[in-house]
């Protein structure tokens, strides 16, 4: 079945001797059933002399066709260039439509009635998840010199009578605006960094930028630390970008849970980063490499006071004051909490020390956050006392610095370096979104 819908405006059904849109549209479509909608002037016209209804039979028995009808009547309607209330009410109607026939093919006329009533069902067709097919109509100049409505010579006086009389009408495919619309969802959502949510839009645009959705995939692996995948995506965009070490890319991935507010999730995830910075502090600063310590078994690195006795015994002077500290972890697994005791043992570096003491409390916070079911945000962690997301994210960049993980670009100062640094995915964003437009 075949239905059409369609407001009824000044123009229909007939108007200087040519169809109005909805008599064109039945005129060239196999419409079997139309639903015409009448506001308080239109029906007034209606209920007068039944011109839209005749017009229809007599084109139906023109055409050797049944085309029956149905009146959504609407006499309490006079605002009728107001957008939002036709949003509602042809929604519901097409809604209705749908339930009643749920096999039909429904077209749309948007080219009849106000300009408010054309452009909400022109968005009804580019957003619901219904196939409609909305069709548009071009007329000559239905307003110029308009002659006064007969109901009895219209019909025949009507020119799109005639054989070689040319189809005016004309499937609107809303592309560009469905295209624009998306645009803007795509934009919104990379400036919140979701980029899965970015990527699964444009998996229904055909005709988007190519460069672009290698580039939002890169964006979306980097962010969920699937690197080499990530280096692939990069290279496909030919987008000139080096991805910085493993443990930098970490630390960019916490900044991003701080942008999206994730505090708890944030706090979580600190841990590994924490011990592997103590981890490459006391190799680095202090030449004590955790392996010489400890044995890898399959339920993670545990101290092996055994080698740490071997080695003490050697004469090495760090694994005698390893010794002393060490000496009731044997079995134990190697903690951030206790490698920091042993840097803070062997090290001279003051502000490194800082840094770890302020890395091991909030890990104290994080533990209850990791192990129940509890969240935490902002207000709440600063009564904790272990300071900001930014303090954090401060102080274990400056522990990257010292430990190599990550290193100054020329031309940077520490602080330069910095600022660079943490915008990493606010230039990709802008990238991104030039690529978009």
């Amino acid at each position: 079945m075949n239905i059409l819908f369609s407001p009824i405006g000044n123009t229909d059904p007939i108007a200087n001797d040519l169809d109005g849109a909805m008599l064109h549209i039945c005129r060239h479509y196999p419409i079997d059933h139309v639903v015409m909608y009448m506001s308080k002037d239109i029906l007034e016209h209606h209920r007068t002399d039944n011109r839209y209804v005749d017009s229809l039979e007599r084109l139906g028995a023109l055409l050797g066709r049944d085309i029956t009808y149905e009146i959504i009547d609407r006499p309490e309607l006079e605002n009728v260039q107001v957008f939002d209330g036709f949003i509602k009410d042809f929604g519901a109607m097409l809604t209705d439509i749908h339930a009643a026939h749920p096999d039909a093919k429904v077209y749309l006329n948007v080219s009849s009635g106000t300009p408010a009533m054309k452009s909400a069902l022109q968005i009804l067709a580019a957003y619901r998840e219904y196939n409609y097919i909305p069709i548009q109509v071009a007329g000559p100049g239905y307003r110029q010199n308009r002659k006064p409505f007969d109901i009895n010579t219209a019909f025949d006086d009507n020119l799109d009578n005639l054989p070689e009389s040319p189809n005016r009408c004309s499937v609107s495919t809303n592309l560009d605006l469905l295209s624009e619309t998306k645009k803007r969802m795509i934009s919104a959502l990379i400036d919140k960094y979701d980029y899965s949510g970015a990527y699964t839009i444009t998996k229904d645009m055909p005709d988007i930028n190519g460069r672009f959705c290698h580039l939002l995939k890169a964006a979306d692996l980097r962010s969920k630390f699937e690197l080499d995948a990530a280096r692939k995506e990069f290279a496909a965009a030919d987008y000139d970008k080096e991805l910085y070490s493993n443990y930098a890319e970490y630390l960019l991935i916490l900044w991003l849970k701080n942008e999206k507010n994730e505090i708890a999730d944030f706090l979580r995830a600190i841990t590994p980063l924490t011990g592997e910075l103590i981890k490459s502090a006391l190799l680095v600063c202090c030449g004590f490499d955790i392996n010489d310590y400890a044995e890898n078994t399959d339920r993670g690195l545990k101290w092996s006071l055994t080698k740490v006795r071997a080695a003490a015994n050697s004469g090495n002077s760090l694994a005698k004051k390893a010794l002393c500290l060490l000496k009731n972890q044997d079995g134990r697994t190697v903690y951030p909490l206790t490698m920091k005791k042993v840097f803070a043992s062997l090290s001279q570096d003051e502000e490194l020390k800082k840094i770890f003491d302020h890395l091991i409390d909030v890990e104290e916070t994080r533990n209850p956050i990791a192990h129940t079911l509890k969240s935490i945000n902002r207000a709440e962690m600063h009564e904790t006392g272990i300071g900001s997301v930014n303090s954090i994210l401060n102080d274990i960049f400056s522990a990257c610095l010292k430990t190599r993980f990550i290193q100054i670009q020329k031309g940077f100062t520490n602080t330069t370096f910095r600022k660079y640094f943490f915008e990493d995915y606010i230039k990709l964003n802008k990238d991104l979104k030039k690529l978009l437009e």
